[in-house]
């Protein structure tokens, strides 16, 4: 692995606890780099992951830290967040990120809701908190789900069925999806 490519990694861990201090990286990240990046480097290892350049969603994305790191190691990463704080910051984290490591391909980042129409109608019939109705951020990123070969989420526990339903719907033959669960008392 380059050295680069290391560096983001420690740069994303450190910043993840500088949290409010420095305001690179918000305080609340629900994937841990650390544990991430193993489980990567392991579902790699046992080819269960499609290796670097492949296409990675990183759905619900906040304040893109698993969208720089899943960059940090070659795959080409997108980002997708209801909240448009969220995506500033990611931007920003991005920036940082190919300010200090000239190498760094930094991830695309859209505003908007990441399920589409028919997922999120079928989402209705469910209590389910990303039924917003936004522009599509599909088409600002110029993809559509099924360009994708990699789906990455930290679901919340009442998103499982609505993920699983997504990717059924619209991801290629072949494409994974990466979840990390959310516990119940979050």
């Amino acid at each position: 692995m380059p050295s680069d490519t290391i560096d983001i990694i420690r740069f994303l861990i450190a910043n993840k606890r500088a949290g409010t201090t420095d305001r690179r990286c918000p305080e609340f990240v629900p994937s841990e780099p650390r544990d991430l990046h193993q489980i990567i480097r392991t579902l790699q290892h046992i080819d269960l992951l499609p290796r670097p350049p492949a296409a990675i969603l990183d759905l619900g994305c906040g304040n893109g830290i698993p969208s720089c790191l899943f960059s940090a190691l070659g795959y080409d990463a997108y980002g997708i967040d209801l909240d448009e704080d969220g995506i500033t910051t990611a931007a920003e984290t991005s920036d940082i990120c190919s300010k200090l490591f000239p190498r760094f391909n930094k991830p695309h980042f859209a505003a908007g809701n990441y399920l589409p129409p028919d997922v999120r109608q079928r989402a209705r019939k469910e209590e389910h908190v990303l039924l917003d109705e936004t522009t599509d951020p599909y088409a600002r990123l110029g993809k559509t789900p099924a360009d994708f070969d990699i789906f990455f989420v930290y679901a919340w526990l009442q998103q499982n069925d609505t993920i699983h339903d997504l990717f059924a719907s619209h991801a290629r033959p072949g494409a994974k999806l990466l979840v990390v669960a959310a516990s119940p008392d979050i």
